[in-house]
């Protein structure tokens, strides 16, 4: 079960012009976020996978989580591109899916 929302103050962690990558920390789970602002290129793409190289293995043992919105096709395969994996759909208060990433 989800905790019921809780607005954590999101910490930027990385900060670049084309995006910045933020965590979010709730009680024992870490959230990720990433807010994409200029166009995706393949530069930009190599970059960010780089940036989230050095994060994972800055956490690391602990698991990184992520919501998402089960419409969103561009989403999920973002998340799945940087090793995200399917854990729970919840139904409970919105239709969201829960991804875990192993670091």
């Amino acid at each position: 079960m989800l905790p019921h929302p809780i607005h954590l103050k999101k910490v930027p962690v990385v900060v670049r012009p084309e995006y910045t990558i933020l965590y979010e920390r709730v009680p024992g789970v870490t959230f990720v976020h990433c807010e994409v602002r200029k166009g995706w290129t393949k530069e930009v793409k190599a970059r960010l996978k780089e940036d989230w190289r050095t994060l994972c293995s800055l956490i690391s043992p602990e698991p990184i989580y992520a919501l998402h919105d089960p419409e969103d096709l561009k989403h999920e395969k973002f998340l799945k591109m940087f090793g995200f994996e399917f854990v729970h759909r919840y139904d409970e208060y919105d239709l969201t899916d829960l991804y875990k990433k192993d670091t």
